[in-house]
């Protein structure tokens, strides 16, 4: 791994610039830290929160976030090896402290796989440092604006901090609590698609490859795999197909009766280093026959998977009522009673106004439910609850204008990400976060 971060630097221009020109290259801290992000409560669904959900904007003074101290660090850096080379680091403050203390435990990882970008702006565009020439040509491209900007960058940004906030999101899930593992946004080519990351054999290595990375960054001795402790994965959209479609993914090396997998690299991934799975409102297949095919096989694997590692940990938030009835049913036992909320008797709205009105659709009916011991969870919110779910084309909306609940910051589809990653990482394992300030 090499540090890219100047050349990144040299691809900004003065309208579009994150990091600072310099020696240092550091963001501003407002940048990763910025006011104005949403987060979630334990659970989602409520009563009387407003419109029936518990996002909100977080309150850095009530959490004791000081954006200038909590921020980290955001590293740019390049892979020597393999398909995808362009990887987003953010380190937190605690991990940042750890490796200063010469700390030489594993590092924990949390790995964020985003959907495919197989548009032409990207397919036109050099991998990874090129510019975005023509992506002003097509509605569902990059806007003018990013003509002549450098497209796969944007995309690491955009995930790591300047849309779906997810460094932002690390800091402010647990209350009175600090992350204390790296975010890892890694940045397709999408001639390739994460052909290299999508299975264990290949994750690990790429994983330590990041690891030895910030090792050294701070005087310590490398490890490859081995500097590789707990992972975190998380997919959204299109992406929920790295873990596992048509026999290929990060749960395709997992047989159905996963105690007889031998001893050995995949069996220390699945039951020890895999620690937790987020599914943000995945879709497996455009194909309804298909997609539901693939989700169930899906979920066998999971449910193979806590079988062989009593500490897994999976949430599920999906608009997709099928799916969540085959989760509350495929396995007797494991979920409690679902919470179910009627989204249009809730007692605040956003907007009074949208409760009264004549058109549009019902919101719908939400169902939340948990397993008895908090480490699996499934969230549905049907696509009626937005005012826009979704546009996959001019001719192709899904919405409801009359009574959907008014998302500021993006569509419906991207609310899942951007709104609840903090909650699943509220539910995650302790150990990957440390106590905050008194």
């Amino acid at each position: 791994m090499n540090d890219v971060v100047q050349r990144v630097v040299e691809l900004q221009d003065a309208d579009h610039r994150f990091f600072s020109p310099g020696p240092s290259s550091t963001p501003a801290p407002d940048l990763l830290m910025p006011y104005g992000i949403d987060m979630a409560g334990v659970r989602v669904l409520d009563q009387d929160a407003d419109d029936g959900v518990t996002v909100e904007v977080a309150d850095y003074g009530a959490l004791k976030v000081n954006p200038w101290k909590d921020c980290g660090r955001l590293l740019v850096l390049e892979r020597d090896t393999g398909a995808t080379r362009l990887f987003f680091v953010w380190v937190p403050k605690a991990l940042d402290a750890e490796l200063a203390a010469g700390s030489t435990a594993p590092l924990d990882v949390h790995l964020v796989l985003h959907p495919s970008v197989s548009w032409p702006c990207y397919t036109n565009t050099p991998y990874w440092d090129g510019r975005c020439r023509d992506g002003w040509q097509n509605w569902h491209c990059s806007p003018p604006t990013m003509r002549e900007q450098p497209v796969f960058v944007q995309v690491g940004l955009r995930y790591a901090a300047t849309d779906f906030h997810l460094a932002a999101q690390h800091v402010v899930a647990v209350p009175g609590q600090r992350p204390r593992m790296a975010l890892v946004v890694p940045v397709a080519d999408p001639r390739s698609y994460f052909t290299d990351l999508a299975d264990p054999s290949a994750l690990v290595p790429a994983l330590g490859d990041v690891a030895d990375f910030l090792r050294r960054r701070a005087g310590l001795g490398i490890g490859g795999a081995a500097s590789v402790g707990k992972v975190m994965v998380s997919v959204y959209s299109l992406s929920g197909n790295l873990l596992l479609k048509s026999g290929k993914g990060l749960f395709s090396g997992l047989p159905d009766l996963p105690r007889s997998l031998p001893a050995g690299p995949l069996r220390d991934f699945y039951a020890r280093r895999l620690t937790q799975v987020n599914a943000f409102d995945i879709n497996l297949d455009n194909v309804p026959a298909v997609r539901a095919a693939a989700f169930r096989d899906l979920w066998r694997k999971v449910t193979a998977w806590r079988s062989v590692n009593p500490g897994a940990r999976a949430f599920y938030y999906t608009t997709r009522a099928d799916e969540t009835a085959h989760l509350l049913t495929a396995q007797p036992g494991l979920f409690g009673r679902p919470t179910e909320l009627n989204l249009d008797a809730v007692k605040k709205w956003t907007d009074m106004s949208l409760r009264d009105a004549k058109a549009g659709a019902p919101r719908g009916l939400a169902r939340e439910a948990y397993s008895a011991d908090g480490r699996f969870g499934v969230l549905y919110v049907p696509t009626t609850f937005f005012r826009l779910y979704i546009r996959n084309g001019p001719n192709e909306v899904v919405e409801n204008p009359g009574r959907g609940f008014r998302y500021g910051r993006g569509n419906g589809h991207s609310w899942f990400l951007r709104s609840l990653m903090s909650h699943a990482l509220r539910h995650a394992d302790p150990a990957l976060f440390v106590p905050g300030p008194p």
